[in-house]
């Protein structure tokens, strides 16, 4: 809690006080916050005025490649069509960190249950779809719905659900 110029200068890697605060014993290992949430006191309507300062551990976004674009262009200054760019985006944040988040949210799913892994898959895409726009790649939806753009973040999202699932304990 402060200024926000104080807020935006506190590093996000540091150990997590949460334990202490509840009055649970000391973990006997390093404990990394996952970074720093940067809100308005006030906010005003409607308006979601914070955001999120992670540290790489917790990162919902992760490319293969940084330089992707500039690799698709063939060193050229021209950027990819703006489908191709939005299928990179979107495998981006379709990550194992970002399916933990949704689970965590949803609570554990049986992997017998078919409706709750729909759920599973239609959440983790949700969270994939806001996080585009909280990311300024989207501006409307009209992109995401051509294409086969829908089937496209469908697959890549039900791969993860599945090898989630699969991996869960029986």
């Amino acid at each position: 809690r402060g200024r926000l110029d104080e807020c935006l200068t506190h590093g996000e890697r540091f150990e997590s006080q949460l334990a202490r605060r509840m009055g649970l014993p000391p973990l006997p290992h390093t404990n990394l916050a996952e970074g720093v949430v940067v809100r308005s006191v006030v906010e005003a309507p409607h308006q979601r005025t914070l955001f999120k300062q992670k540290i790489a551990e917790f990162g919902e976004t992760q490319y293969q490649n940084t330089d992707w674009k500039k690799s698709k262009c063939g060193g050229a200054h021209v950027l990819p069509d703006a489908s191709v760019s939005l299928r990179y985006e979107i495998e981006a944040r379709v990550t194992e960190q970002r399916l933990a988040n949704v689970v965590s949210k949803v609570g554990r799913v049986d992997p017998s249950d078919r409706a709750a892994c729909r759920q599973l898959c239609d959440a983790l895409k949700d969270d994939v779809v806001d996080a585009l726009f909280d990311d300024d790649v989207l501006e409307s939806r009209e992109l995401l719905d051509t294409e086969g753009m829908q089937d496209h973040l469908e697959k890549t999202a039900r791969i993860l659900v599945v090898q989630h699932l699969r991996a869960l304990p029986r």
